[in-house]
Order: structure tokens, then sequence, then C-alpha cells
């Protein structure tokens, strides 16, 4: 086992969650899933290359949803190893152990979707951890169904834990959250 010398917990447990955002997944996934059972029964009485392959698309939708509200109470750890950061917790299946060296961090952020048309001030409030990689794990999504002023508070708490150990970076935080 890995040692550390000091971690961080985000839990969910007891906080506020974002309802709208939990609720809007549960719904589409509601939709979803009785459509992809129609699409299925089309597929299969006139076969059609469009609807096999959006089948694919259905079926991971009816069974990564569920998936990913069964992590709404699941905590996730940032480990402090001396000379890098170890995210638990986090991403698909439910985290594999994430590494990140003192130098890799290039934004905390806490944000919502702001187009370059648009003040979009009801989308999903994220917070990440935006890594200098080419890579396909470039940003880390942190807390992801907790309420915006839970995001906010940890906003603060992360950048001091990560402060607090030497790392460098930057912090972008949208307007609206205190």
């Amino acid at each position: 086992m890995e040692q550390y010398i000091d971690k961080f917990v985000i839990s969910s447990k007891g906080k506020r969650k974002d309802k709208g955002y939990i609720g809007c997944l549960s719904i589409f996934w509601i939709i979803w899933t009785p459509a992809t059972a129609v699409v299925t029964y089309g597929a299969f009485t006139e076969f059609h290359i469009f609807l096999i392959i959006w089948l694919i698309f259905g079926y991971t939708g009816v069974v990564l949803i569920p998936l990913c509200l069964l992590g709404i109470n699941k905590p996730q750890v940032l480990l402090f190893n001396g000379d890098h950061l170890i995210i638990k917790g986090t991403g698909w299946p439910f985290g594999k152990a994430i590494h990140v060296g003192k130098d890799e961090i290039a934004a905390l952020t806490l944000e919502y979707y702001d187009g370059p048309d648009t003040e979009d001030t009801e989308s999903v409030w994220s917070l990440n951890l935006f890594l200098k990689r080419t890579d396909l794990k470039k940003r880390i999504m942190l807390a992801q169904f907790l309420h915006s002023e839970e995001k906010a508070e940890l906003f603060y708490q992360i950048k001091d834990f990560l402060e607090g150990h030497g790392f460098n970076f930057e912090t972008k935080k949208n307007y609206g959250i205190p």
C-alpha cells in the first residue's frame, strides 16, 4: 500500500446535493430507457443499420446513467505523497487512482458552461482540476453531485490543501458563487 503524508476527503454524505442535476439525469434515463426498448423492437422487426448503431449508444446510456447515479455519495480522496497527488474515487468505474505530479496541475476551476454567445447561469456548476496532459485525463471532475454552494466551499478548501503542499496552478471561479 502506498504511503501518503496528508489526505483530503471530499465526502458528499450529509451535504446538499444538486437536485436539479440529479433530477434531470434521472428523468432523462426514465425517457431514454423506453426509447431504447422501442428502437430495439424496431431494429429486430426492420433491419436498418441506423437502428443497430443507435442501440450501441442507447444501451450504453441505459447502463451508465444508473451507474453514474450510484456515485452520488461516493467519496473522493486526494492523497499527498510528498512529490505528487493521488486522486481516488474519480472516474469509471468507481475510480482507479490518478497520479498527478506537482507541475502537472494547470488549474482548479469552479465554473458553469458559458459559451461565446451565452450567459447560461442555469448550467450545472462544475468543480474541476485541469491537468497539463494531452491524454483523455486532462479534466478531473470533483464533487460532481454537490450543490453549487457546497462546491464553492470545497473550491477554497482544495485550493488551500494543494497550495499548502506546494502545488502551483491557476484558479478560475465564475461570478455568481460566493
